[in-house]
């Protein structure tokens, strides 16, 4: 029996949160083990959960989404952290890299991303629909 890949899903937007959850949730190396839709109860659930990769949705808002990864960063350092976001601004990239976050953009999310993330930080573009 293969070991899951745990998975936080940090996403503010309710529909776009479950649905990824659902999709995750329906392939057979991964898991979801907890999702939050900001800061404070993501922290709390990643104390929780324990999930070896945390999605991070890179567009919670003016700095939110920084001070998330910084504080992820800090609380799990075991924990693999991916950002995701539709259309990604340049500056929010490179203040991602700055935290310590690298950069990988692709040009549709793919289940692949959260199996091969290497860096303990990875920025990842995804579509929403």
């Amino acid at each position: 029996m293969t070991k899951k890949i745990h998975i936080l899903v940090i996403e503010d937007n309710r529909l776009l949160r479950d649905g990824l959850a659902a999709l995750l949730d329906a392939q057979t190396e991964f898991k979801v083990v907890a999702c939050a839709e900001g800061g404070s109860a993501a922290l709390s659930r990643l104390q929780e959960s324990k999930p070896n990769v945390v999605l991070v949705d890179a567009a919670l808002g003016r700095n939110r989404s920084q001070r998330l990864v910084e504080s992820i960063k800090e609380a799990a350092p075991h924990s693999r952290i991916i950002m995701m976001d539709m259309l990604p601004e340049e500056e929010d990239v490179i203040d991602f890299i700055k935290r310590m976050a690298s950069s990988r953009r692709t040009p549709r999310w793919r289940s692949s991303s959260i199996r091969s993330a290497r860096s303990p930080t990875a920025a990842m573009s995804s579509r929403r629909r």
